[in-house]
């Protein structure tokens, strides 16, 4: 998740630095919304149209804010909605969706349902995916505290050709690489592996 953060801010320098952030789990998404603004992102309010769309068919005790917490028994359906909403906020450039598996939804299930949020983004805003596993949070978190601020981070998560040419300290060649990979792969939303 927190390598999400760093190249996020790479990809900031072609999209803007306003996140957008999805979960349904409060806490890693505090962290990641820490993460981001360590990394000079900002993570800004929703648009109140946006919240009034999510209060629409999210629970009542849901987060309206960004970070938008779904709650831990989102439906795999609210989590492709919130993610196409938060698609269609002016206030934000770039969504990080972070996704806590529960008991009470299939993984898989609710990883299709991610990856047509992205689909319906059609492009217009960078969509990163994390799925958090039990016990992979607090070393996580402790790797990415102890690299030197505004290092590039390490990408295992994602494609590396892309992640490769994200260091926040590129060229303009980097940008041009990052900005070309961008454009080829428009269909094609970066997820994590399994």
């Amino acid at each position: 998740m927190f390598d999400v953060a760093a190249l996020a801010a790479a990809l900031a320098l072609l999209n803007g630095s306003r996140v957008g952030i999805v979960t349904n789990a409060g806490g890693p998404a505090i962290l990641c919304a820490d993460a981001c603004s360590a990394e000079g992102l900002s993570v800004p309010e929703l648009a109140d149209i946006t919240k009034g769309r999510l209060s629409g068919f999210l629970p009542p005790h849901a987060a309206l804010t960004n970070p938008v917490d779904m709650l831990a028994y989102a439906s795999p359906e609210q989590v492709e909605r919130t993610i196409a909403f938060l698609g269609d906020d002016p206030n934000n450039d770039a969504i990080v969706a972070i996704y806590m598996p529960v008991a009470e939804h299939n993984a898989e299930t609710v990883a299709g349902a991610i990856a047509n949020g992205a689909r319906a983004l059609g492009g217009r805003k960078p969509l990163l995916a994390v799925s958090m596993m039990s016990g992979e949070l607090p070393a996580r978190y402790a790797q990415w505290r102890a690299r030197p601020r505004r290092a590039a981070g390490t990408f295992p998560d994602v494609r590396r050709d892309i992640a490769a040419a994200a260091e926040p300290h590129s060229d303009s060649r980097g940008r041009a690489e990052i900005r070309r990979l961008r454009s080829r792969d428009r269909a094609s939303p970066v997820f994590p592996a399994d």
